[in-house]
């Protein structure tokens, strides 16, 4: 199966961004077997953006950079308008079945940063367009905070005049180059 990659512009220099769409939820509570109180879940938005990392032809790995994200809590759960701010990794691929894993060290408002993983689970078949993944402290179970990440890929931006003057700058000197080596006699690379 091929794995699926994001656009070639979407590198570590400029990588691509996703925003939270709905059905992203935080919620934190007693999840099964345990029996406490379970929250209700809670809107939650923001965007991260994903930068290509490595491809080894069964699964593509992305850093998952500037994550910014707010849910709109209650006080059992989070304080209300509380930031999620972090970074992690996205991986997407499989042989059989298309498979992805979320892991990102996350910081929930004043609260210490905490690892959040979805373990490698079936999904991932949107890709690169959207994601849909679950992610927790403790897969679920008692005591946890889980969040629904559902993401939508945004176009990339513009590239800035001086991007574009560096890139066309870049050309004309190897143009000159060339030009130089031919003129001082070197021979030219034949086709034969």
């Amino acid at each position: 199966m091929a794995v699926v990659a994001l656009s070639s512009a979407a590198t570590a220099e400029n990588p691509q961004p996703y925003s939270l769409t709905a059905g992203s939820t935080f919620q934190r509570g007693c999840f099964a077997p345990c029996e406490c109180p379970i929250g209700q879940e809670a809107p939650l938005a923001g965007t991260f953006s994903l930068a290509f990392r490595s491809d080894n032809g069964l699964f593509a790995d992305y850093d998952m950079l500037d994550v910014r994200w707010k849910v709109a809590g209650t006080e059992y759960a989070t304080p209300p308008d509380a930031a999620i701010t972090g970074s992690g990794t996205y991986t997407v691929g499989g042989e059989f079945a298309v498979q992805q894993q979320m892991t990102a060290d996350l910081q929930v408002a004043d609260e210490p940063p905490a690892r959040f993983d979805s373990g490698l689970v079936v999904g991932g078949g949107g890709f690169p367009d959207s994601i849909d993944i679950e992610i927790s402290r403790n897969g679920k179970y008692c005591f946890d905070t889980v969040m629904h990440v559902v993401a939508r890929a945004q176009p990339l931006p513009e590239p800035t005049a001086a991007s574009q003057l560096g890139a066309g700058l870049a050309v004309l000197l190897g143009l000159a180059a060339r030009r130089a080596r031919i003129d001082s006699g070197f021979p030219r690379s034949s086709s034969r």
